[in-house]
This record gives structure tokens, sequence and C-alpha cells, in this order.
């Protein structure tokens, strides 16, 4: 994985690396939230 993220660097625009960034920290934003959110609903099950 790392082998081809080292091969896009040197080829990868500013804005396009950046915007790259942004979608990969939004996506990992979001399963954290989707995996929090599913384990709260799991637990307050769980206890009932």
């Amino acid at each position: 994985m790392l082998d081809w993220l080292a091969a896009l660097l040197p080829v990868a625009e500013g804005y396009e690396f950046i915007s790259y960034l942004a979608g990969a920290a939004l996506v990992i934003a979001f399963a954290c939230i989707a995996i929090s959110a599913f384990m709260g609903i799991f637990v307050s099950i769980f206890r009932q």
C-alpha cells in the first residue's frame, strides 16, 4: 500500500493531493461516526 502511495506522491499536483487528503479525512471521520453510533445503539439495546 505504501509503495503505490510513494509512487503517486511526485505525480500528484498540490491541489489534487490536498483534495485527496480532504476526501480521505472525510471518509475516515464518517466511518468513525458510524461505528460510534452503531456501538452506542448496540450498547443501549444490550443493557435493556
